[in-house]
């Protein structure tokens, strides 16, 4: 009886430990990249002073293209009065998975909020709120931005309200009702990408021509696969090795592959990992090689952009894409109509100064929603 007896005290001793453990320390799930990569990027990251303002002035005076327009009204669509009230006792309340940073933006001056119990969290992803941070700080001293506030959601992991809120994010999972309702807004993995990844990118294109690249789809990445074609195509690439080279790379020294080196192959391919393949797919669409997107119900900003069969050709499984590739091969000239149309969407639509006008439009629209609460409240955080 003793023993029965201590080995219940034993036992929930150590659960009440472990709780109490996991409230400190719980292991959180990984960032949108891996660290490598995520250095890789925030080291080439742009400065804002990089920003051609001519060219911003010119597009912001023709306006933003009509997918882009489309695209904002349908994530604001939700969201008719939006209380600031609202957005700090949010802020205040959620879980530290939660990794929300609020932004309040007034006279010019970009203020950066966050709730304590996340603040380990804001400090891992310090690259790209510090990004997003000088972003804002730049549009904001230039009087491109209204006085507002607004939540930013630095990760992918949300644990969202009941009730629909708005939350900027880089990437949304329409199928998820609690995430459908996410505004979208430029990654900071795509505008650290648009200056000097773009250049490289454009800078091999033009030395790879179509009928000198190798007769294949190529792939490398990481092991996150959210939906699991990552994986399915891996093992696709041994049964058509003459036909498919796809492995994983694992970050590891001498397995990844530069972006340049992708393009020497006629075929690539995207594929969501834990969300969207971020830059990948926008170099892609840049690359000058032919462009198979695994079609999901994941979503960044500019999809709606871009359309099967008109920037790129659309595959849903292991049959449809060996369809895919038989097809390009015998299709040379809608190939190439489908690599010039993808080529000139990003020309037009994806520079720094695209990506810089539509936050402009976005928070512009946005704070139209928006209006403001007891200055007190700020004190509650």
């Amino acid at each position: 009886m003793k023993k029965t007896i201590l080995l219940i005290f034993s036992i929930n001793f150590i659960i009440l430990l472990y709780f109490k453990n996991a409230g400190q320390n719980t292991q959180l799930p990984p960032s949108i990249l891996a660290p490598q990569r995520a250095a890789v990027l925030s080291k080439n990251c742009h400065t804002p002073t990089e920003v051609n303002d001519i060219i911003l002035k010119n597009k912001i005076q023709q306006g933003l293209p009509a997918w882009a327009k489309a695209q904002i009204k349908e994530d604001l669509s939700s969201f008719d009065k939006i209380s600031t009230d609202d957005l700090k006792n949010y802020l205040s309340s959620s879980s530290y998975l939660n990794t929300l940073v609020l932004f309040k933006i007034q006279n010019h001056q970009v203020q950066m909020i966050h709730a304590p119990h996340i603040s380990k969290r804001v400090h891992d992803m310090q690259n790209s709120i510090q990004h997003l941070y000088d972003i804002l700080a730049y549009l904001a001293g230039k009087g491109y931005l209204p006085n507002t506030e607004f939540l930013v959601s630095i990760d992918e992991y949300l644990i969202l309200p009941s009730k629909p809120m708005p939350i900027f994010a880089y990437a949304k999972d329409v199928n998820i009702d609690g995430e459908k309702n996410l505004i979208l807004m430029p990654d900071w993995m795509n505008l650290c990408a648009a200056k000097k990844l773009r250049n490289t990118i454009n800078e091999h294109s033009n030395q790879h021509h179509w009928e000198n690249k190798l007769d294949k789809l190529f792939w490398r990445g990481g092991q996150y696969d959210s939906t699991g074609f990552r994986k399915r195509l891996v093992a696709l690439a041994t049964l058509y090795p003459n036909l498919i080279d796809a492995q994983f790379a694992n970050y590891l020294p001498g397995k990844f592959i530069p972006e340049e080196q992708h393009l020497s192959y006629k075929y690539l391919i995207s594929i969501d990992g834990v969300r969207c393949s971020w830059e990948r797919l926008v170099w892609q669409l840049h690359s000058n090689s032919l462009v198979f997107k695994h079609e999901t119900s994941q979503q960044q900003w500019y999809y709606k952009g871009i359309q099967p069969y008109r920037e790129y050709v659309p595959i849903y499984d292991e049959a449809s894409l060996l369809k895919g590739l038989a097809w390009a091969k015998i299709h040379p000239r809608e190939t190439q109509t489908i690599i010039d149309n993808s080529t000139q969407f990003i020309e037009e639509n994806l520079s720094l100064e695209d990506m810089y006008h539509y936050f402009i439009e976005l928070i512009q629209e946005y704070s139209k929603r928006v209006h403001t609460s007891h200055p007190n409240q700020m004190n509650r955080l």
